[in-house]
């Protein structure tokens, strides 16, 4: 069932708390994959949120403590190409810092939520609570230089779901080779 019950009015606009539940989206998936999070503040470079692997028990992993920065972002627009790749519009700031050389591997999750409001969020009271469609991952490492003044738009292939099991295997990657 939606979470429909208040009528919504905490006073927040519809970018902020598609912000927050980007954020809720991310913190979820990384503390039930059993990982840490940080944030940096302030937000200079497009970093919104570090995962952090506290402690890695493989003992052929050449990286410990591996750290994957995120760029959050969410909308309730979709649009895809012809090839059903998600279609996305970022700044030109966000696609500058997420495609540079970096310490720690930088990726842009983007949220995809309902058109409606009132379907963000469901709840089954005493079974569960929901964030309604998904999240998408993309590393722009590499990724040319632009001429575009303002936006440049990313394609994510749909198959990029952000998920724990995703989570994992760039945790994993990182630990092994440093990089995604």
């Amino acid at each position: 069932m939606p979470c429909a019950e208040s009528k919504m009015d905490g006073g927040m606009d519809d970018n902020h708390r598609k912000e927050k539940l980007s954020d809720a989206y991310v913190r979820a998936i990384a503390a039930v994959g059993g990982y840490t999070i940080s944030f940096p503040e302030p937000d200079l470079d497009s970093v919104d949120i570090t995962i952090n692997k506290p402690y890695d028990k493989n003992p052929d992993v050449m990286y410990r403590r591996a750290k994957l920065d995120i760029q959050l972002k969410s909308t309730s627009v979709i649009h895809t190409d012809k090839n059903n790749n998600i279609v996305f519009d970022l700044s030109l700031k966000n696609y500058n810092d997420l495609r540079e050389r970096t310490f720690a591997p930088r990726i842009l999750v983007v949220l995809q939520l309902p058109k409606n409001i009132e379907e963000w969020l469901t709840q089954e009271y005493h079974q569960y609570l929901s964030i309604q469609n998904c999240g998408y991952y993309l590393s722009l490492k590499g990724m040319c230089d632009v001429p575009n003044s303002d936006t440049v738009r990313v394609k994510i292939p749909k198959e990029n779901v952000f998920s724990i099991n995703t989570l994992n295997e760039l945790m994993n990657k990182i630990g092994m080779e440093g990089t995604i």
